[in-house]
């Protein structure tokens, strides 16, 4: 992560400059679609306003979903008059009739949530919803999303298939890549309402139909990610809002692959893995250019050291703010151990499927023990005994997947130093303690991989000489045991390492919001 270049493969819109987009370009446009242009602004202002987030929070619909709906109906009705103008006069330029499609298609994909629309009557609003998408692309004469196994990854640089992959999307104006973002978490909707009964709320999952969903929902959120904006576009138009959305449609991506029960299929395995190192991979770039900022900002204030004449005082100052930058970094360090954690125990299901004969994931398996631990008997320990008989090949899955634990383990170390930086304080226990565990959980899922090839035999030497320290330490903290943690919601991680990165909706709690409003319950 003390590299800088680890986000070069993603040239997207992440690293757009933030700020609220501007109408100016509009004014150049027809009045009628200024006016549908500005409305549109207007009522995603209304859906990312706080006071909305708070009213659904608290699970009512008051004043502001009120305001939220008026204002998508507003979008509704000015679209509709504006494709009525288009079909009647033919002196509409494409570009023009693109918009209004985007328009009318964004306020679609958004109203179901606010006009009382069923779960049941959900999908079929946001397939006429991705009509319009699809038109508006068609207008815009837009590429096919890239296949995702293709795509090149931050996260996953030894996967062969990834090697030597690239993505050349042209780009596109600002509110191009606006829609595509937009596009992209109509479709993740639209798998998200295929989970949900028809009547009692409950959880349905179709498997094959969830897969196809999610696999054209990850290859439009790459396809969002990886089309460049017109270097040309006017600087006040840039937005961080589709950089936003594309991460908050990763996260849901994210949950909703979980809900596929485990399988031996290759297939299977094939989509799951791709899925999870596009989530990664936003993820982790979007961790790498926070830090970057902090380092930035560091190296900035630091070349006042270049001048020969420099005081002491301001010498010690230099070294403070240096300090500092590094503890502030540590947090994002952690995120992306985390990230590749998370990632590196997907691959781990995927080798013990497909080459250990598994039936079940083992985090499950660790779950499901720590459950009934009291009841866990010899017929279990022999299933245990017996899976451990399965020797892990050394193949590329393998070895991919180990180095991708093993980086995981480096940042977490980095940010375990970075922390140690601090004054001692509680906060510092804290954190610490997490870190240590993260280590931790991080040498117990490498052991899986453990085999006889000289070179992993002196990894797990390495390792166990690591484990030793890890253990006295967290005995020295205090520490009487628990979970690795790993279970923490990413909202707890936002609001704990990157609040103010995050965007008002597009955090983990958009799936609670979808579930409040159409199936009422959160997914399980």
């Amino acid at each position: 992560m003390r590299g800088r270049n680890e986000a070069s493969t993603i040239p997207l819109s992440i690293g757009t400059a933030s700020g609220a987009s501007a109408l100016s370009s509009a004014q150049q446009l027809p009045a009628p679609l200024r006016e549908l242009v500005q409305l549109r602004t207007q009522a995603d202002a209304a859906l990312h306003a706080p006071a909305l987030r708070r009213e659904l929070a608290d699970g009512t619909a008051g004043p502001n979903a009120a305001q939220a709906r008026d204002s998508l109906v507003a979008v509704v009705h000015a679209a509709e008059g504006w494709q009525a103008k288009c079909k009647s006069s033919g002196k509409v330029s494409a570009e023009d009739d693109a918009r209004g499609e985007y328009c009318l298609a964004f306020a679609l994909s958004r109203i179901g949530e606010f006009d009382g629309t069923s779960p049941a009557d959900l999908p079929a609003r946001l397939e006429d919803s991705l009509a319009h998408f699809q038109r508006a692309a068609d207008l815009l004469a837009l590429p096919q999303p890239p296949e995702i196994e293709a795509v090149p990854s931050v996260t996953r640089p030894q996967d062969p298939k990834r090697q030597g992959g690239a993505v050349d999307l042209p780009p596109v104006s600002a509110w191009v890549a606006e829609m595509l973002a937009e596009w992209a978490r109509a479709q993740t909707t639209l798998a998200f309402s295929s989970v949900m009964a028809q009547g009692d709320g409950q959880a349905v999952v179709q498997e094959d139909r969830l897969a196809s969903l999610l696999d054209l929902a990850c290859r439009r959120n790459v396809q969002a990610l990886f089309t460049p904006i017109d270097p040309l576009t006017p600087p006040e138009e840039a937005t961080s809002a589709s950089a936003n959305t594309v991460m908050g449609n990763a996260r849901l991506i994210r949950d909703l692959s979980s809900l596929l029960p485990f399988s031996r299929q290759p297939t299977h395995w094939s989509r799951r893995l791709a899925w999870a190192t596009h989530v990664a991979d936003v993820r982790f770039v979007a961790a790498s250019m926070s830090a970057n900022k902090l380092v930035d900002a560091a190296s900035a204030h630091a070349q006042v050291l270049q001048n020969s004449k420099i005081s002491p005082a301001e010498r010690r100052e230099v070294k403070r703010v240096v300090e500092k930058t590094l503890r502030r970094i540590a947090p994002f360090e952690r995120t992306q151990g985390n990230v590749l954690l998370w990632l590196g125990r997907v691959m781990l299901d995927a080798v013990g499927a497909l080459y250990l004969g598994r039936s079940e994931g083992f985090q499950e398996e660790r779950r499901r023990r720590d459950d009934s631990s009291d009841t866990f008997g010899a017929e279990d320990e022999d299933q245990e005994q017996d899976g451990q008989k399965n020797d892990v090949p050394e193949n590329d899955l393998v070895r991919e997947t180990r180095q991708v634990l093993i980086r995981a383990a480096a940042l977490f170390e980095n940010a375990y130093a970075s922390i140690l930086r601090s004054p001692r304080s509680s906060r510092r226990k804290r954190l610490e303690l997490r870190l240590l565990r993260r280590l931790e959980a991080t040498y117990c899922d490498l052991e899986h991989l453990d085999n006889s090839t000289p070179e992993v035999v002196e990894l797990r030497s390495q390792r166990i000489e690591r484990a030793v320290f890890i253990n006295d330490r967290l005995v020295a903290l205090g520490d009487t045991g628990g979970d690795d943690e790993m279970a923490e919601s990413d909202q707890e991680e936002a609001d704990e390492e990157m609040a103010e990165e995050e965007a008002d909706e597009d955090s983990d709690e958009e799936e609670e919001r979808l579930a409040r409003q159409f199936g009422r319950q959160r997914i399980v």
